[in-house]
């Protein structure tokens, strides 16, 4: 399996938001990664630091995103 590749199919049109969803692709790329060993850290401690680090990303990026959306009125919004 390959790494994920940005591009413009993937992007909402929200510079913001597309920054972030780019920032979620760096982190699973950097999963995979260790899953395919072109890193030298356990695995264990790699899956440990991206967890950490997609739990802190994440009350970012979901907060922008529901703003965002709040913003332009997206009708499905409360569900």
């Amino acid at each position: 399996m390959s790494y994920i590749d940005w591009d413009n199919s993937l992007s909402i049109g929200n510079e913001d938001i597309d920054g972030q969803h780019k920032q979620w692709i760096n982190i699973i790329n950097k999963v995979h990664g260790a899953l395919i060993g072109e890193r030298n850290s356990s695995l264990e401690s790699l899956t440990i630091e991206a967890l950490k680090e997609m739990e802190e990303y994440m009350a970012v990026h979901f907060a922008k995103e529901e703003e965002w959306m709040r913003s332009i009125g997206y009708p499905k919004y409360e569900q």
